[in-house]
């Protein structure tokens, strides 16, 4: 009888162990899933924000070519228009030659 006290004994120790093995697994994995879901987030957080800051550069260099570019535009205009202008005495210097001719 002794011996089977002392098997119910172990088997009881054993039951207690698996309950106690398992109640801790579910702790962990709990605690898993929400350091994954704090480190997705964290994650995210610093995505977007490193999404801005390019996004905030690429305008940047993107603002300053086109004034760049802009400003060569202005140029070649006005550079036109004084050809133009030039040109223009010439012209009708020479139509009213004909005409008169």
């Amino acid at each position: 009888m002794e011996k089977l006290e002392r098997v119910l004994a172990v088997e009881e120790v054993a039951r207690n162990s698996v309950a106690c093995a398992a109640d801790e697994a579910a702790a962990v994995k709990v605690a898993a899933i929400e350091s994954a879901r704090t480190v997705e987030s964290d994650a995210l957080v610093a995505s977007v924000a490193a999404v801005a800051a390019q996004s905030d550069s690429i305008l940047s260099v993107a603002r300053t070519e086109a004034g760049t570019l802009t400003a060569a535009a202005d140029a070649a205009r006005a550079k036109a228009s004084d050809t133009a202008r030039q040109r223009l005495d010439s012209v009708v210097a020479s139509l009213a030659a004909k005409l008169e001719g």
